[in-house]
């Protein structure tokens, strides 16, 4: 047996809330929750000690590390590249990986460059990440994960409620007519630049399209837009974030959360539009609290019929 293949030890939660199964199961892990930025993994981690499953936690490397006492006392391991992850997942037996949270694709390339010993496979991650985009990367990775007998699982599988399951208004807030014609062309718009795997967001206002979000992501995109408005002083205008058709559902869906409802008032923009089932509130709750609180709508739309 590897000396990585520990069995896991769950000790006492610190949340009231947890479930009994989450406290009293001890065992080995056989589903991993690779963590990036933000919140998600933490939700997984519940979700799966709530459905009596207890998970390993494969840390990447990235900015804003979270703590290990946000995952209950499960076994946490830190792998310096997304290969030394895959190695860690197939030396503990793992069989099935939730990716949660945000890995961009130039903070992968850096880590590959810089600490990956072996020549081939940093090669071949500058290759998946950086030429192929992140929709074709990641679904390359789950080609490989496959190869290893491990099952990619949506987060939205373990945790329903991240996602909207209706069309309409999530908040309080009104949408208005000249607001859903943006909306509409912020979809066609979105649907033409899929093939090209450029990116999942886009910001319009009065017909005209201010911003597209690129390699820097939705947070730059919103800088960029608050840049752009207080020069020509523009005002409105929506953000619109949408999977790519095609896109798997397993793998880096959109998500918004009460960071992005902050800089969406900071840019002036009224709005934010996702589509259902489609992306991720990361938590639900709080930010759809935060969006009623700034007079920000959140509305679900349908999915693109191609």
């Amino acid at each position: 047996m590897s000396k990585l293949q520990h069995r896991l030890h769950i000790k006492q939660p610190s949340l009231r809330s947890l479930p009994k199964p989450a406290r009293a199961r001890q065992g080995k892990a056989s589903i991993a929750i690779i963590a990036g930025e933000g919140a998600l993994a933490h939700l997984i981690t519940r979700a799966c000690l709530a459905r009596g499953e207890v998970p390993l936690i494969i840390m990447l490397p990235h900015k804003r590390q979270a703590s290990v006492k946000s995952f209950f006392g499960c076994q946490v391991l830190f792998p310096k590249t997304p290969w030394a992850a895959l190695r860690l997942a197939h030396a503990n037996s793992i069989r099935r990986v939730i990716f949660a949270g945000k890995y961009t694709r130039s903070t992968a390339k850096h880590e590959a460059e810089r600490t990956s010993k072996n020549i081939l496979l940093a090669f071949i991650t500058r290759r998946l990440i950086a030429r192929f985009g992140d929709d074709r990367a990641m679904r390359r990775i789950a080609w490989i994960l496959k190869l290893f007998a491990i099952r990619v699982v949506a987060p939205q599988e373990f945790c329903p409620a991240l996602t909207p399951q209706r069309h309409g208004l999530l908040g309080t807030v009104s949408v208005s007519s000249s607001e859903k014609r943006d909306i509409q062309l912020a979809k066609r718009v979105l649907d033409l630049l899929a093939p090209l795997d450029i990116g999942q967001s886009i910001v319009v206002n009065s017909g005209l399209v201010l911003g597209i979000e690129t390699l820097e992501g939705t947070d730059a995109l919103l800088q960029s837009v608050a840049r752009l408005k207080k020069q020509r002083a523009i005002s409105g205008g929506v953000l619109v974030k949408l999977p790519k058709i095609g896109q798997r559902r397993d793998l880096d869906l959109p998500a918004i959360g009460v960071k992005t409802v902050r800089m969406v008032t900071k840019a002036g923009l009224r709005g934010i539009a996702i589509e259902c089932q489609g992306a991720l509130l990361i938590p639900p709750d709080a930010t759809i609290a935060a969006a009623n609180k700034h007079s920000i709508f959140i509305c679900g739309i349908a999915a693109s019929s191609k």
